[in-house]
């Protein structure tokens, strides 16, 4: 039965419903006027849903503006949120075109205030993702009306244009931007002016540009397929309004209209037949289209891969996890490859494996330029994560079992202190800037909370409340010498030290906080504000003549303020409508980071310059952020990264340590790890709650790196190509899987290389960087057979068993391939020369002997095996002799992988529970 009303507004009927929320027409008895009401439905209702129902009443109350639909209220009822809006009358745009396309001059005014309510959104920094016909309302005299902000944001909000978990579209794939298809996370306003260059097409036409079978076929379209001619299908339209059209559906953001006005200008040209500028030419991209909506999940299976699932990793045991849906992102924007295997690529002639001996370097230390560090609960605990300055490169820092948060960087940028509840209570930690080296200063049980460093790095102040108050303590940067420097029982805390060597803090005077500033010893206290409102979090400039501090003086949430050293000269900075706290400095005092706690309880972090102007977003899930101040490297990498196997140019940057070293961390599962050229990263699969992607990782235990892939797609099996620069993975977009490219420094998909029927997978590159290995298996038997490809398409089948031949890895001068296979009615590892001649079998064993690797010297194979029981991992001479074992750990170990330099193995396994990525020592 539906609601008869909301708070004091009197449902009188429905208007309509959608697919997440319905829409009621109801009366205000206290204003005696009509109104909209607008609510979720219960049974979609989640926290996911609710934040996103509360911030389009937040994006749109804040948008005043003549052509975007005003909201009056916003409450709640029964746990149910509502949006009380205008109740505008005349309709839909798409309820209009359903009655046919409308001539150029009728859609002129519409257009004009869409595009005008659009750049007044830009203006404001909102993103509104969704502009499509039925977003389009009208009142009671015709006049257009933007509506439904439900998934705007800011426009560097970095949540992307991607499915959720739930598989619900952030973004409708009739209008959906290329960008936005590609799953990119920084849009800007021309993604919402290609959604208006649709809805053009549409008005004019009766029709969107793009239809196809599916949903995602559709955003693939729009990604790739040429942009068609409107008067193909309305020969009467102007000519100039093609490239009008042209402009707005331009693939490349840079090619679109900047502004809506600059579009409105152009389309009134062109109706009035004048003459309109043609776009800029950008190279054709074409694709192959998906072949449905759903996408089964990518398994990994034990043995045989079987037919007709899409899957990429073993299931160990005969048991698996399937993956969660997966949100849209990059499709391929390549050539078309031939649709099936051909036999016209010519393989290098047969020679034996060349034994290359790497030349070692000396170790580098990579010049670092500033970043940010903060915490984030975006996986589930408050961890360290550090940032550049530009929001991009984003990595983990920690992955502890408890809480981590509070992190200061030290001056000279190389060292983090931070809070740590790992132990059971807070704690007073210290790691390096890359996350290792993580060590314990305080051991107390009362809470240690909120370190600050001294202007020479050397010594960390911190409050403490072991004495039963808030005070203020001093130690040495290794934990020694600990010195109480505040006996007062006003709870001093969050404490900042100043080039000048001053502190600045807040204490308690009665119950509301006010700001002191005293020598580090304690002496010469001195109090700075005197006001009756909270003021707290005060942070010294780099000069030490100002202090940044937060302050209800004009709010109760709490606005961003400066001062001088003597707390004279107060002025407000910023104040937004979310609650402003943990502001710092950058290192030179051009600009502040600050966290803003969002109606959904969750932080973002923002970044402006230092008089509170051009505020834009920088990442967000993150908070208390802390300027690391870039660092020079000591030596220049090396120029040439060629290899992949290792070529005699390549020059290995070798690893630290000495013994078994993990590589990832987290509760998340690793796959599949494989070297770059010069040995500084590794490239992995990952498992996040949307989706298997590719990552770089630290070769020397730091952590997941930059995330390199995103969308609907899971992302397999990635190889580096020789020079370093691209890699090759593969990925379901259009439902089974395909090969494709993609650059190793941006992320961006650059082609799709395979695409035939069944799923391919393991690429990996011959030395030429235009050839690789990788294998087919079919969609309608439980073959798979190893195939030699090309990147312009060209394959040629090496392998023809009708039985399961895969997961082939080349040596490295590229002559000889080891594949395992199931010929023999068991797994065992088998060797060919490039050519798929002189197959013969490597190993013989009662157990399963799978996923096969040559060192690269090319003197031995690895293998993973389960022979002797649980996966262990072997090795054998490709001349053929003794089977050696390389591991013994209570887990299973996968996937194994030489170095480059020769030094290092490296390998998955399940030892700590999840998957994660293990490195120790080659010994052969």
């Amino acid at each position: 039965m539906p609601p008869t009303a909301f708070g004091h507004y009197a449902v009188i009927r429905p208007l309509g419903s959608g697919g997440m929320a319905d829409v009621f027409l109801a009366r205000d008895p206290v204003l005696d006027r009509q109104v909209a009401v607008k609510a979720p439905h219960r049974e979609f209702l989640n926290a996911e849903s609710r934040a996103r129902f509360a911030r389009e009443a937040r994006a749109a109350a804040a948008l005043e503006h003549h052509a975007i639909v005003p909201i009056y209220d916003y409450a709640e009822q029964d746990g149910l949120p509502y949006m009380v809006m205008r109740c505008l009358t005349g309709g839909s745009l798409e309820g209009r075109l359903a009655r046919g396309p409308l001539a150029p001059a009728q859609a002129l005014p519409i257009l004009e205030r869409i595009a005008a309510a659009l750049d007044f959104a830009h203006g404001q920094g909102v993103i509104h993702r969704d502009v499509k016909s039925a977003n389009i309302l009208f009142d009671e005299n015709g006049a257009a009306y933007l509506s439904d902000f439900g998934i705007a944001w800011m426009a560097s909000a970095g949540a992307g244009t991607r499915l959720t978990a739930t598989g619900m579209v952030r973004g409708t794939f009739d209008y959906i931007s290329p960008e936005q298809a590609q799953g990119v996370r920084d849009l800007d306003g021309r993604a919402d002016l290609y959604s208006l260059g649709v809805v053009l097409f549409e008005m004019l036409t009766g029709d969107v540009p793009y239809r196809a079978d599916s949903g995602l076929a559709v955003a693939v379209q729009h990604i790739s397929a040429p942009i068609p001619d409107i008067r193909a299908r309305r020969p009467d339209l102007p000519p100039a309004l093609q490239n009008v059209i042209a402009r707005m559906l331009a693939k490349r953001p840079a090619d679109r209209y900047p502004t809506g006005a600059a579009f409105v200008a152009d389309l009134q040209r062109a109706i009035t037949g004048q003459q309109v500028a043609a776009p800029r030419a950008t190279p054709p991209r074409t694709a192959a289209p998906g072949t449905g909506p759903n996408f089964a999940p990518w398994l990994v299976v034990a043995g045989v891969v079987v037919a007709g699932l899409i899957l990429f990793v073993l299931l160990r045991d005969g048991g698996g996890e399937e993956t969660p849906d997966t949100p849209a992102g990059k499709v391929a924007a390549g050539k078309t490859p031939p649709s099936g295997p051909t036999s016209t690529a010519q393989a290098p002639s047969t020679v034996a494996p060349t034994v290359v001996t790497p030349t070692m370097t000396e170790s580098l230390a990579p010049a670092l330029p500033d970043e940010i560090v903060f915490y984030s609960s975006l996986t589930g605990d408050h961890e360290i994560y550090i940032i550049e300055t530009d929001g991009t490169d984003r990595r983990q820092l920690t992955f502890s079992p408890g809480a981590d948060m509070y992190p200061r960087v030290s001056p000279g940028g190389g060292r983090i202190a931070f809070v740590s509840e790992r132990d059971g209570n807070p704690e007073i930690y210290v790691m390096n800037r890359d996350g290792s080296d993580q060590t314990r200063l305080t051991n107390d049980p009362a809470d240690d909370i909120v370190p600050a460093w001294s202007p020479d790095g050397r010594r960390i102040v911190f409050q403490s409340k072991r004495n039963g108050n808030g005070d203020l303590f001093i130690m040495n940067d290794d934990g020694s010498g600990l010195t109480q420097i505040t006996t007062t029982a006003e709870r001093e805390g969050h404490v900042s030290w100043s080039v000048a060597d001053r502190l600045v803090f807040n204490a308690t005077i009665g119950e509301v906080y006010q700001l002191f500033s005293s020598d580090s010893d304690g002496g010469n206290r001195r109090r700075l504000t005197t006001s009756q409102v909270e003021e707290w979090s005060p942070e010294w400039s780099p000069d030490g003549e100002r202090i940044l501090f937060l302050s209800q003086r004009d709010t109760v949430d709490g606005g961003i303020y400066v001062m001088d050293a003597d707390g004279g000269n107060v002025r407000p900075i910023y104040n937004s409508r979310a609650e402003d706290w943990g502001a710092v400095w950058s290192a030179d005092g051009s600009q502040i980071v600050f966290a803003a706690t969002q109606a959904d309880y969750t932080d973002d972090l923002y970044i402006m310059d230092a008089d509170g102007s051009n505020v834009r977003l920088l990442t967000e899930r993150g908070a208390y952020p802390s300027w690391a101040i870039g660092q020079p490297g000591n030596a220049e990498a090396p120029a040439d990264r060629s290899g992949g196997g290792i070529s005699p140019g390549t020059q290995p940057i070798p690893l630290a340590g000495d013994e078994l070293t993990r590589l990832t961390f987290g509760e998340r599962d690793h796959y599949t790890a494989v070297f770059a050229p010069d040995q500084s990263r590794i490239l992995l699969s990952a498992e996040m709650s949307d989706g298997w992607h590719i990552f770089e990782a630290d070769p020397n235990g730091g952590g997941l790196g930059r995330q390199l892939t995103s969308g609907p797609y899971d992302h397999y099996q990635a190889g580096y190509s020789p020079d370093g620069r691209t890699f090759l993975t593969s990925a379901n977009l259009d439902g089974d899987g395909d090969i494709y490219l993609f650059d190793a420094t941006t992320g961006e998909m650059l082609q799709q290389v395979t695409n035939n029927r069944g799923m391919d997978y393991h690429p990996r590159w011959l030395p030429d960087g235009q050839s690789f290995i990788f294998s087919l298996q079919a969609s309608d038997t439980n073959s798979s057979e190893v195939f030699l490809g090309t990147l312009d398409g060209q394959q040629t089948q090496l392998t023809h068993n009708d039985t399961f031949d895969g997961f082939a890895s080349p040596s490295a001068d590229g002559q000889w391939i080891a594949f395992y296979s199931g010929r023999d009615g068991d797994y065992e590892i088998y060797v060919m020369d490039v050519n798929g001649n002189n197959q013969s079998r490597l190993t013989t064993s009662k157990g399963r002997d799978a996923s096969p690797s040559f060192s690269p010297d090319g003197r031995w194979v690895v293998f993973e095996s389960d022979r002797e029981g649980g996966y262990e991992l072997f090795a054998v001479p490709f001349e053929g002799g003794e089977t050696v074992r390389l591991t013994d750990s209570p887990g299973n170990n996968y996937f194994p992988i030489v170095s480059p330099d020769g030094q290092w193995l490296m390998f998955q396994s399940d030892r700590a529970g999840y998957h994660d990525i293990y490195r120790q020592p080659w010994e052969k």
